[in-house]
């Protein structure tokens, strides 16, 4: 023991600075004091811990409770008021027999607390049948926090409900959880809109087996009922966490949801990232799912099906930054009627032929500065396969694809200073506010004019048109100079017209083409 290893159980308490109670295991017995040394309760270790850990919580209603090393059998419910904090240096809490809530902090019937409340420095075992098991319940509780958390077949690790500000969930680790990591739920109640706000989760996570994947990480619920006013939770940060063999890495219905520098594998139909604009009566939820910053996160795509970035619903302004899309065989960006997304220098990296870089409706968006590569000996994937209108796509590079931009229905997008290199097929848009090309054809010593083809910009008013072209062959040069325009039979299309005709010869007159919109 302890104390008789080292002169004394006054000193061991004297070490431990201000407690306002300790639980202790010796042998058999398992016992609380209160911060004077005096026995709150006591009982018999492994059948009563749970009972006596509940003494010492109701002795002191609030303050900090150190729990010594040793192993706590909890086979019951320990109800706290807000400003209950347990600390340990590694005490084991096993919930094997517990398919409940192991820790509940205040209720939903309580006014919001500000006080500091949590766990840290414990290690946790459970039983992964028990799927109702959840370490911990916190409602309307200003100064949340979980630290040093070690866990092992727990199905679910922390649900905040409520106005809880200022949550932090740090340095919390396990393995097999198959319910939720962490749950932030908006209360409904008294006509008012209750939610977590300001929440930080960070260098925590999980990885469940490939063989036995789901679960999710971290899933935010904004308000069920139109208040008349936004129920959307706040700002939540996750960074640097990891979630991996999973459903759902990350679940949002805040405002700015900032998901930085983690590292996320989703199972088969499963996603990393999931942001979504909370829907009620047919409406969308005012600020639901809007101004998402998904920055410098590694995701690994390797099962067909999967997606990186699901944005769902319709909110605006989502910043995907600087992401690595790694082995993909699922989809790494996917939009579901978005408006205003910047997706720039991003890398998408194509393990198998099913992998899509940007998918779905991406209208108000910007491509730009990202690397789209696959393989240059076998040529694989998808980089755009995209819907909408008003894009920008420029500044890319295309590399190893079967189809770098295949996206007939893209419409009103400008294209500028994209590389493509080594792929099967050429890019394919539907409209273009700039558009260029080459053609080559053959003169016969008498024809000036020839037919382009289709300049495929975003209109066909030939004032609102420039074109312009550029001899490249010596014939073409010769036969110069040249003027480009839009066919008057046929607005679609663009013409070469020289000053007198190329000599003859079998593709011997080459040029450059660029068309523009002009106004």
């Amino acid at each position: 023991m302890w104390f008789a290893e080292n002169k004394s159980w006054s000193q061991f308490r004297r070490s431990l600075g201000a407690f306002s109670a300790i639980v202790c295991k010796d042998g058999s017995t398992v016992w609380a004091e209160d911060a004077y040394g005096k026995t709150i309760a006591s009982g018999e270790s492994g059948v009563d811990d749970a009972s006596v850990i509940q003494s010492a919580v109701s002795a002191i209603s609030e303050g900090k409770i150190y729990i010594r090393k040793g192993t706590y059998k909890i086979t019951q419910k320990i109800s706290c008021p807000a400003g209950i904090f347990f600390e340990s240096e590694g005490a084991e809490l096993d919930l094997s027999s517990l398919n409940d809530v192991a820790f509940q902090f205040g209720s939903d019937d309580d006014a919001q607390v500000v006080k500091l409340t949590g766990l840290r420095g414990f290690r946790v075992t459970a039983s992964s049948a028990n799927t109702n098991t959840l370490l911990a319940q916190a409602s309307q509780i200003v100064g949340l926090m979980f630290e040093k958390i070690r866990y092992e077949n727990l199905n679910n690790f922390l649900e905040a409900r409520g106005a809880c500000y200022s949550l932090v969930v740090r340095d919390c680790e396990g393995f097999y959880l198959h319910g939720v990591f962490v749950k932030l739920v908006t209360l409904d109640k008294d006509g008012k809109v209750y939610k977590p706000n300001n929440a930080e989760i960070i260098h925590s996570g999980f990885s469940n087996s490939w063989t036995n994947p789901g679960g999710s990480g971290v899933e935010i619920y904004s308000s069920q009922v139109d208040t008349g006013s936004t129920g959307a939770v706040g700002t939540v940060k996750i960074h640097n966490c990891w979630f991996e063999a999973v459903n759902i890495g990350i679940y949002s219905e805040a405002n700015n949801t900032i998901i930085s520098n983690n590292r996320i594998a989703p199972a088969a139909s499963g996603k990393a990232i999931h942001i979504n604009t909370k829907e009620i009566d047919g409406s969308y939820m005012v600020m639901s799912g809007e101004a998402g910053i998904i920055i410098g996160n590694y995701i690994s795509l390797t099962t067909s099906g999967s997606y990186g970035v699901y944005l769902d619903g319709a909110p605006y302004s989502h910043i995907i930054v600087g992401n690595w899309f790694d082995w993909m065989a699922g989809t790494a960006i996917y939009c579901t009627n978005k408006q205003g997304v910047r997706v720039v220098g991003n890398r998408f990296e194509f393990g198998y032929d099913t992998g899509i870089g940007i998918s779905g409706d991406t209208r108000h968006s910007q491509i730009i500065g990202n690397t789209f590569i696959g393989d240059f000996g076998s040529p694989r994937g998808t980089g755009i396969n995209a819907d909408g209108y008003y894009i920008t796509i420029e500044g890319n590079e295309f590399a190893g694809l079967k189809y770098p931009i295949n996206a007939p229905s893209l419409n009103a997008v400008y294209e500028s200073g994209n590389i493509f290199c080594g792929n099967i097929n050429e890019p394919s848009f539907g409209t273009k506010y700039k558009n260029s090309g080459s053609k080559t054809f053959s003169g016969d010593g008498t024809t000036t004019d020839f037919e382009i083809g289709a300049h495929g910009l975003v209109t066909s008013d030939p004032s609102k048109i420039a074109v312009k072209i550029t001899p490249v062959s010596q014939d073409a040069i010769n036969a110069s100079p040249c003027v480009g325009y839009v066919d008057p039979a046929d607005n679609t299309k663009i013409r070469v017209k020289f000053a007198s005709a190329p000599v003859s010869g079998a593709d011997n007159v080459q040029i450059v083409w660029h068309a523009e919109v002009i106004s």
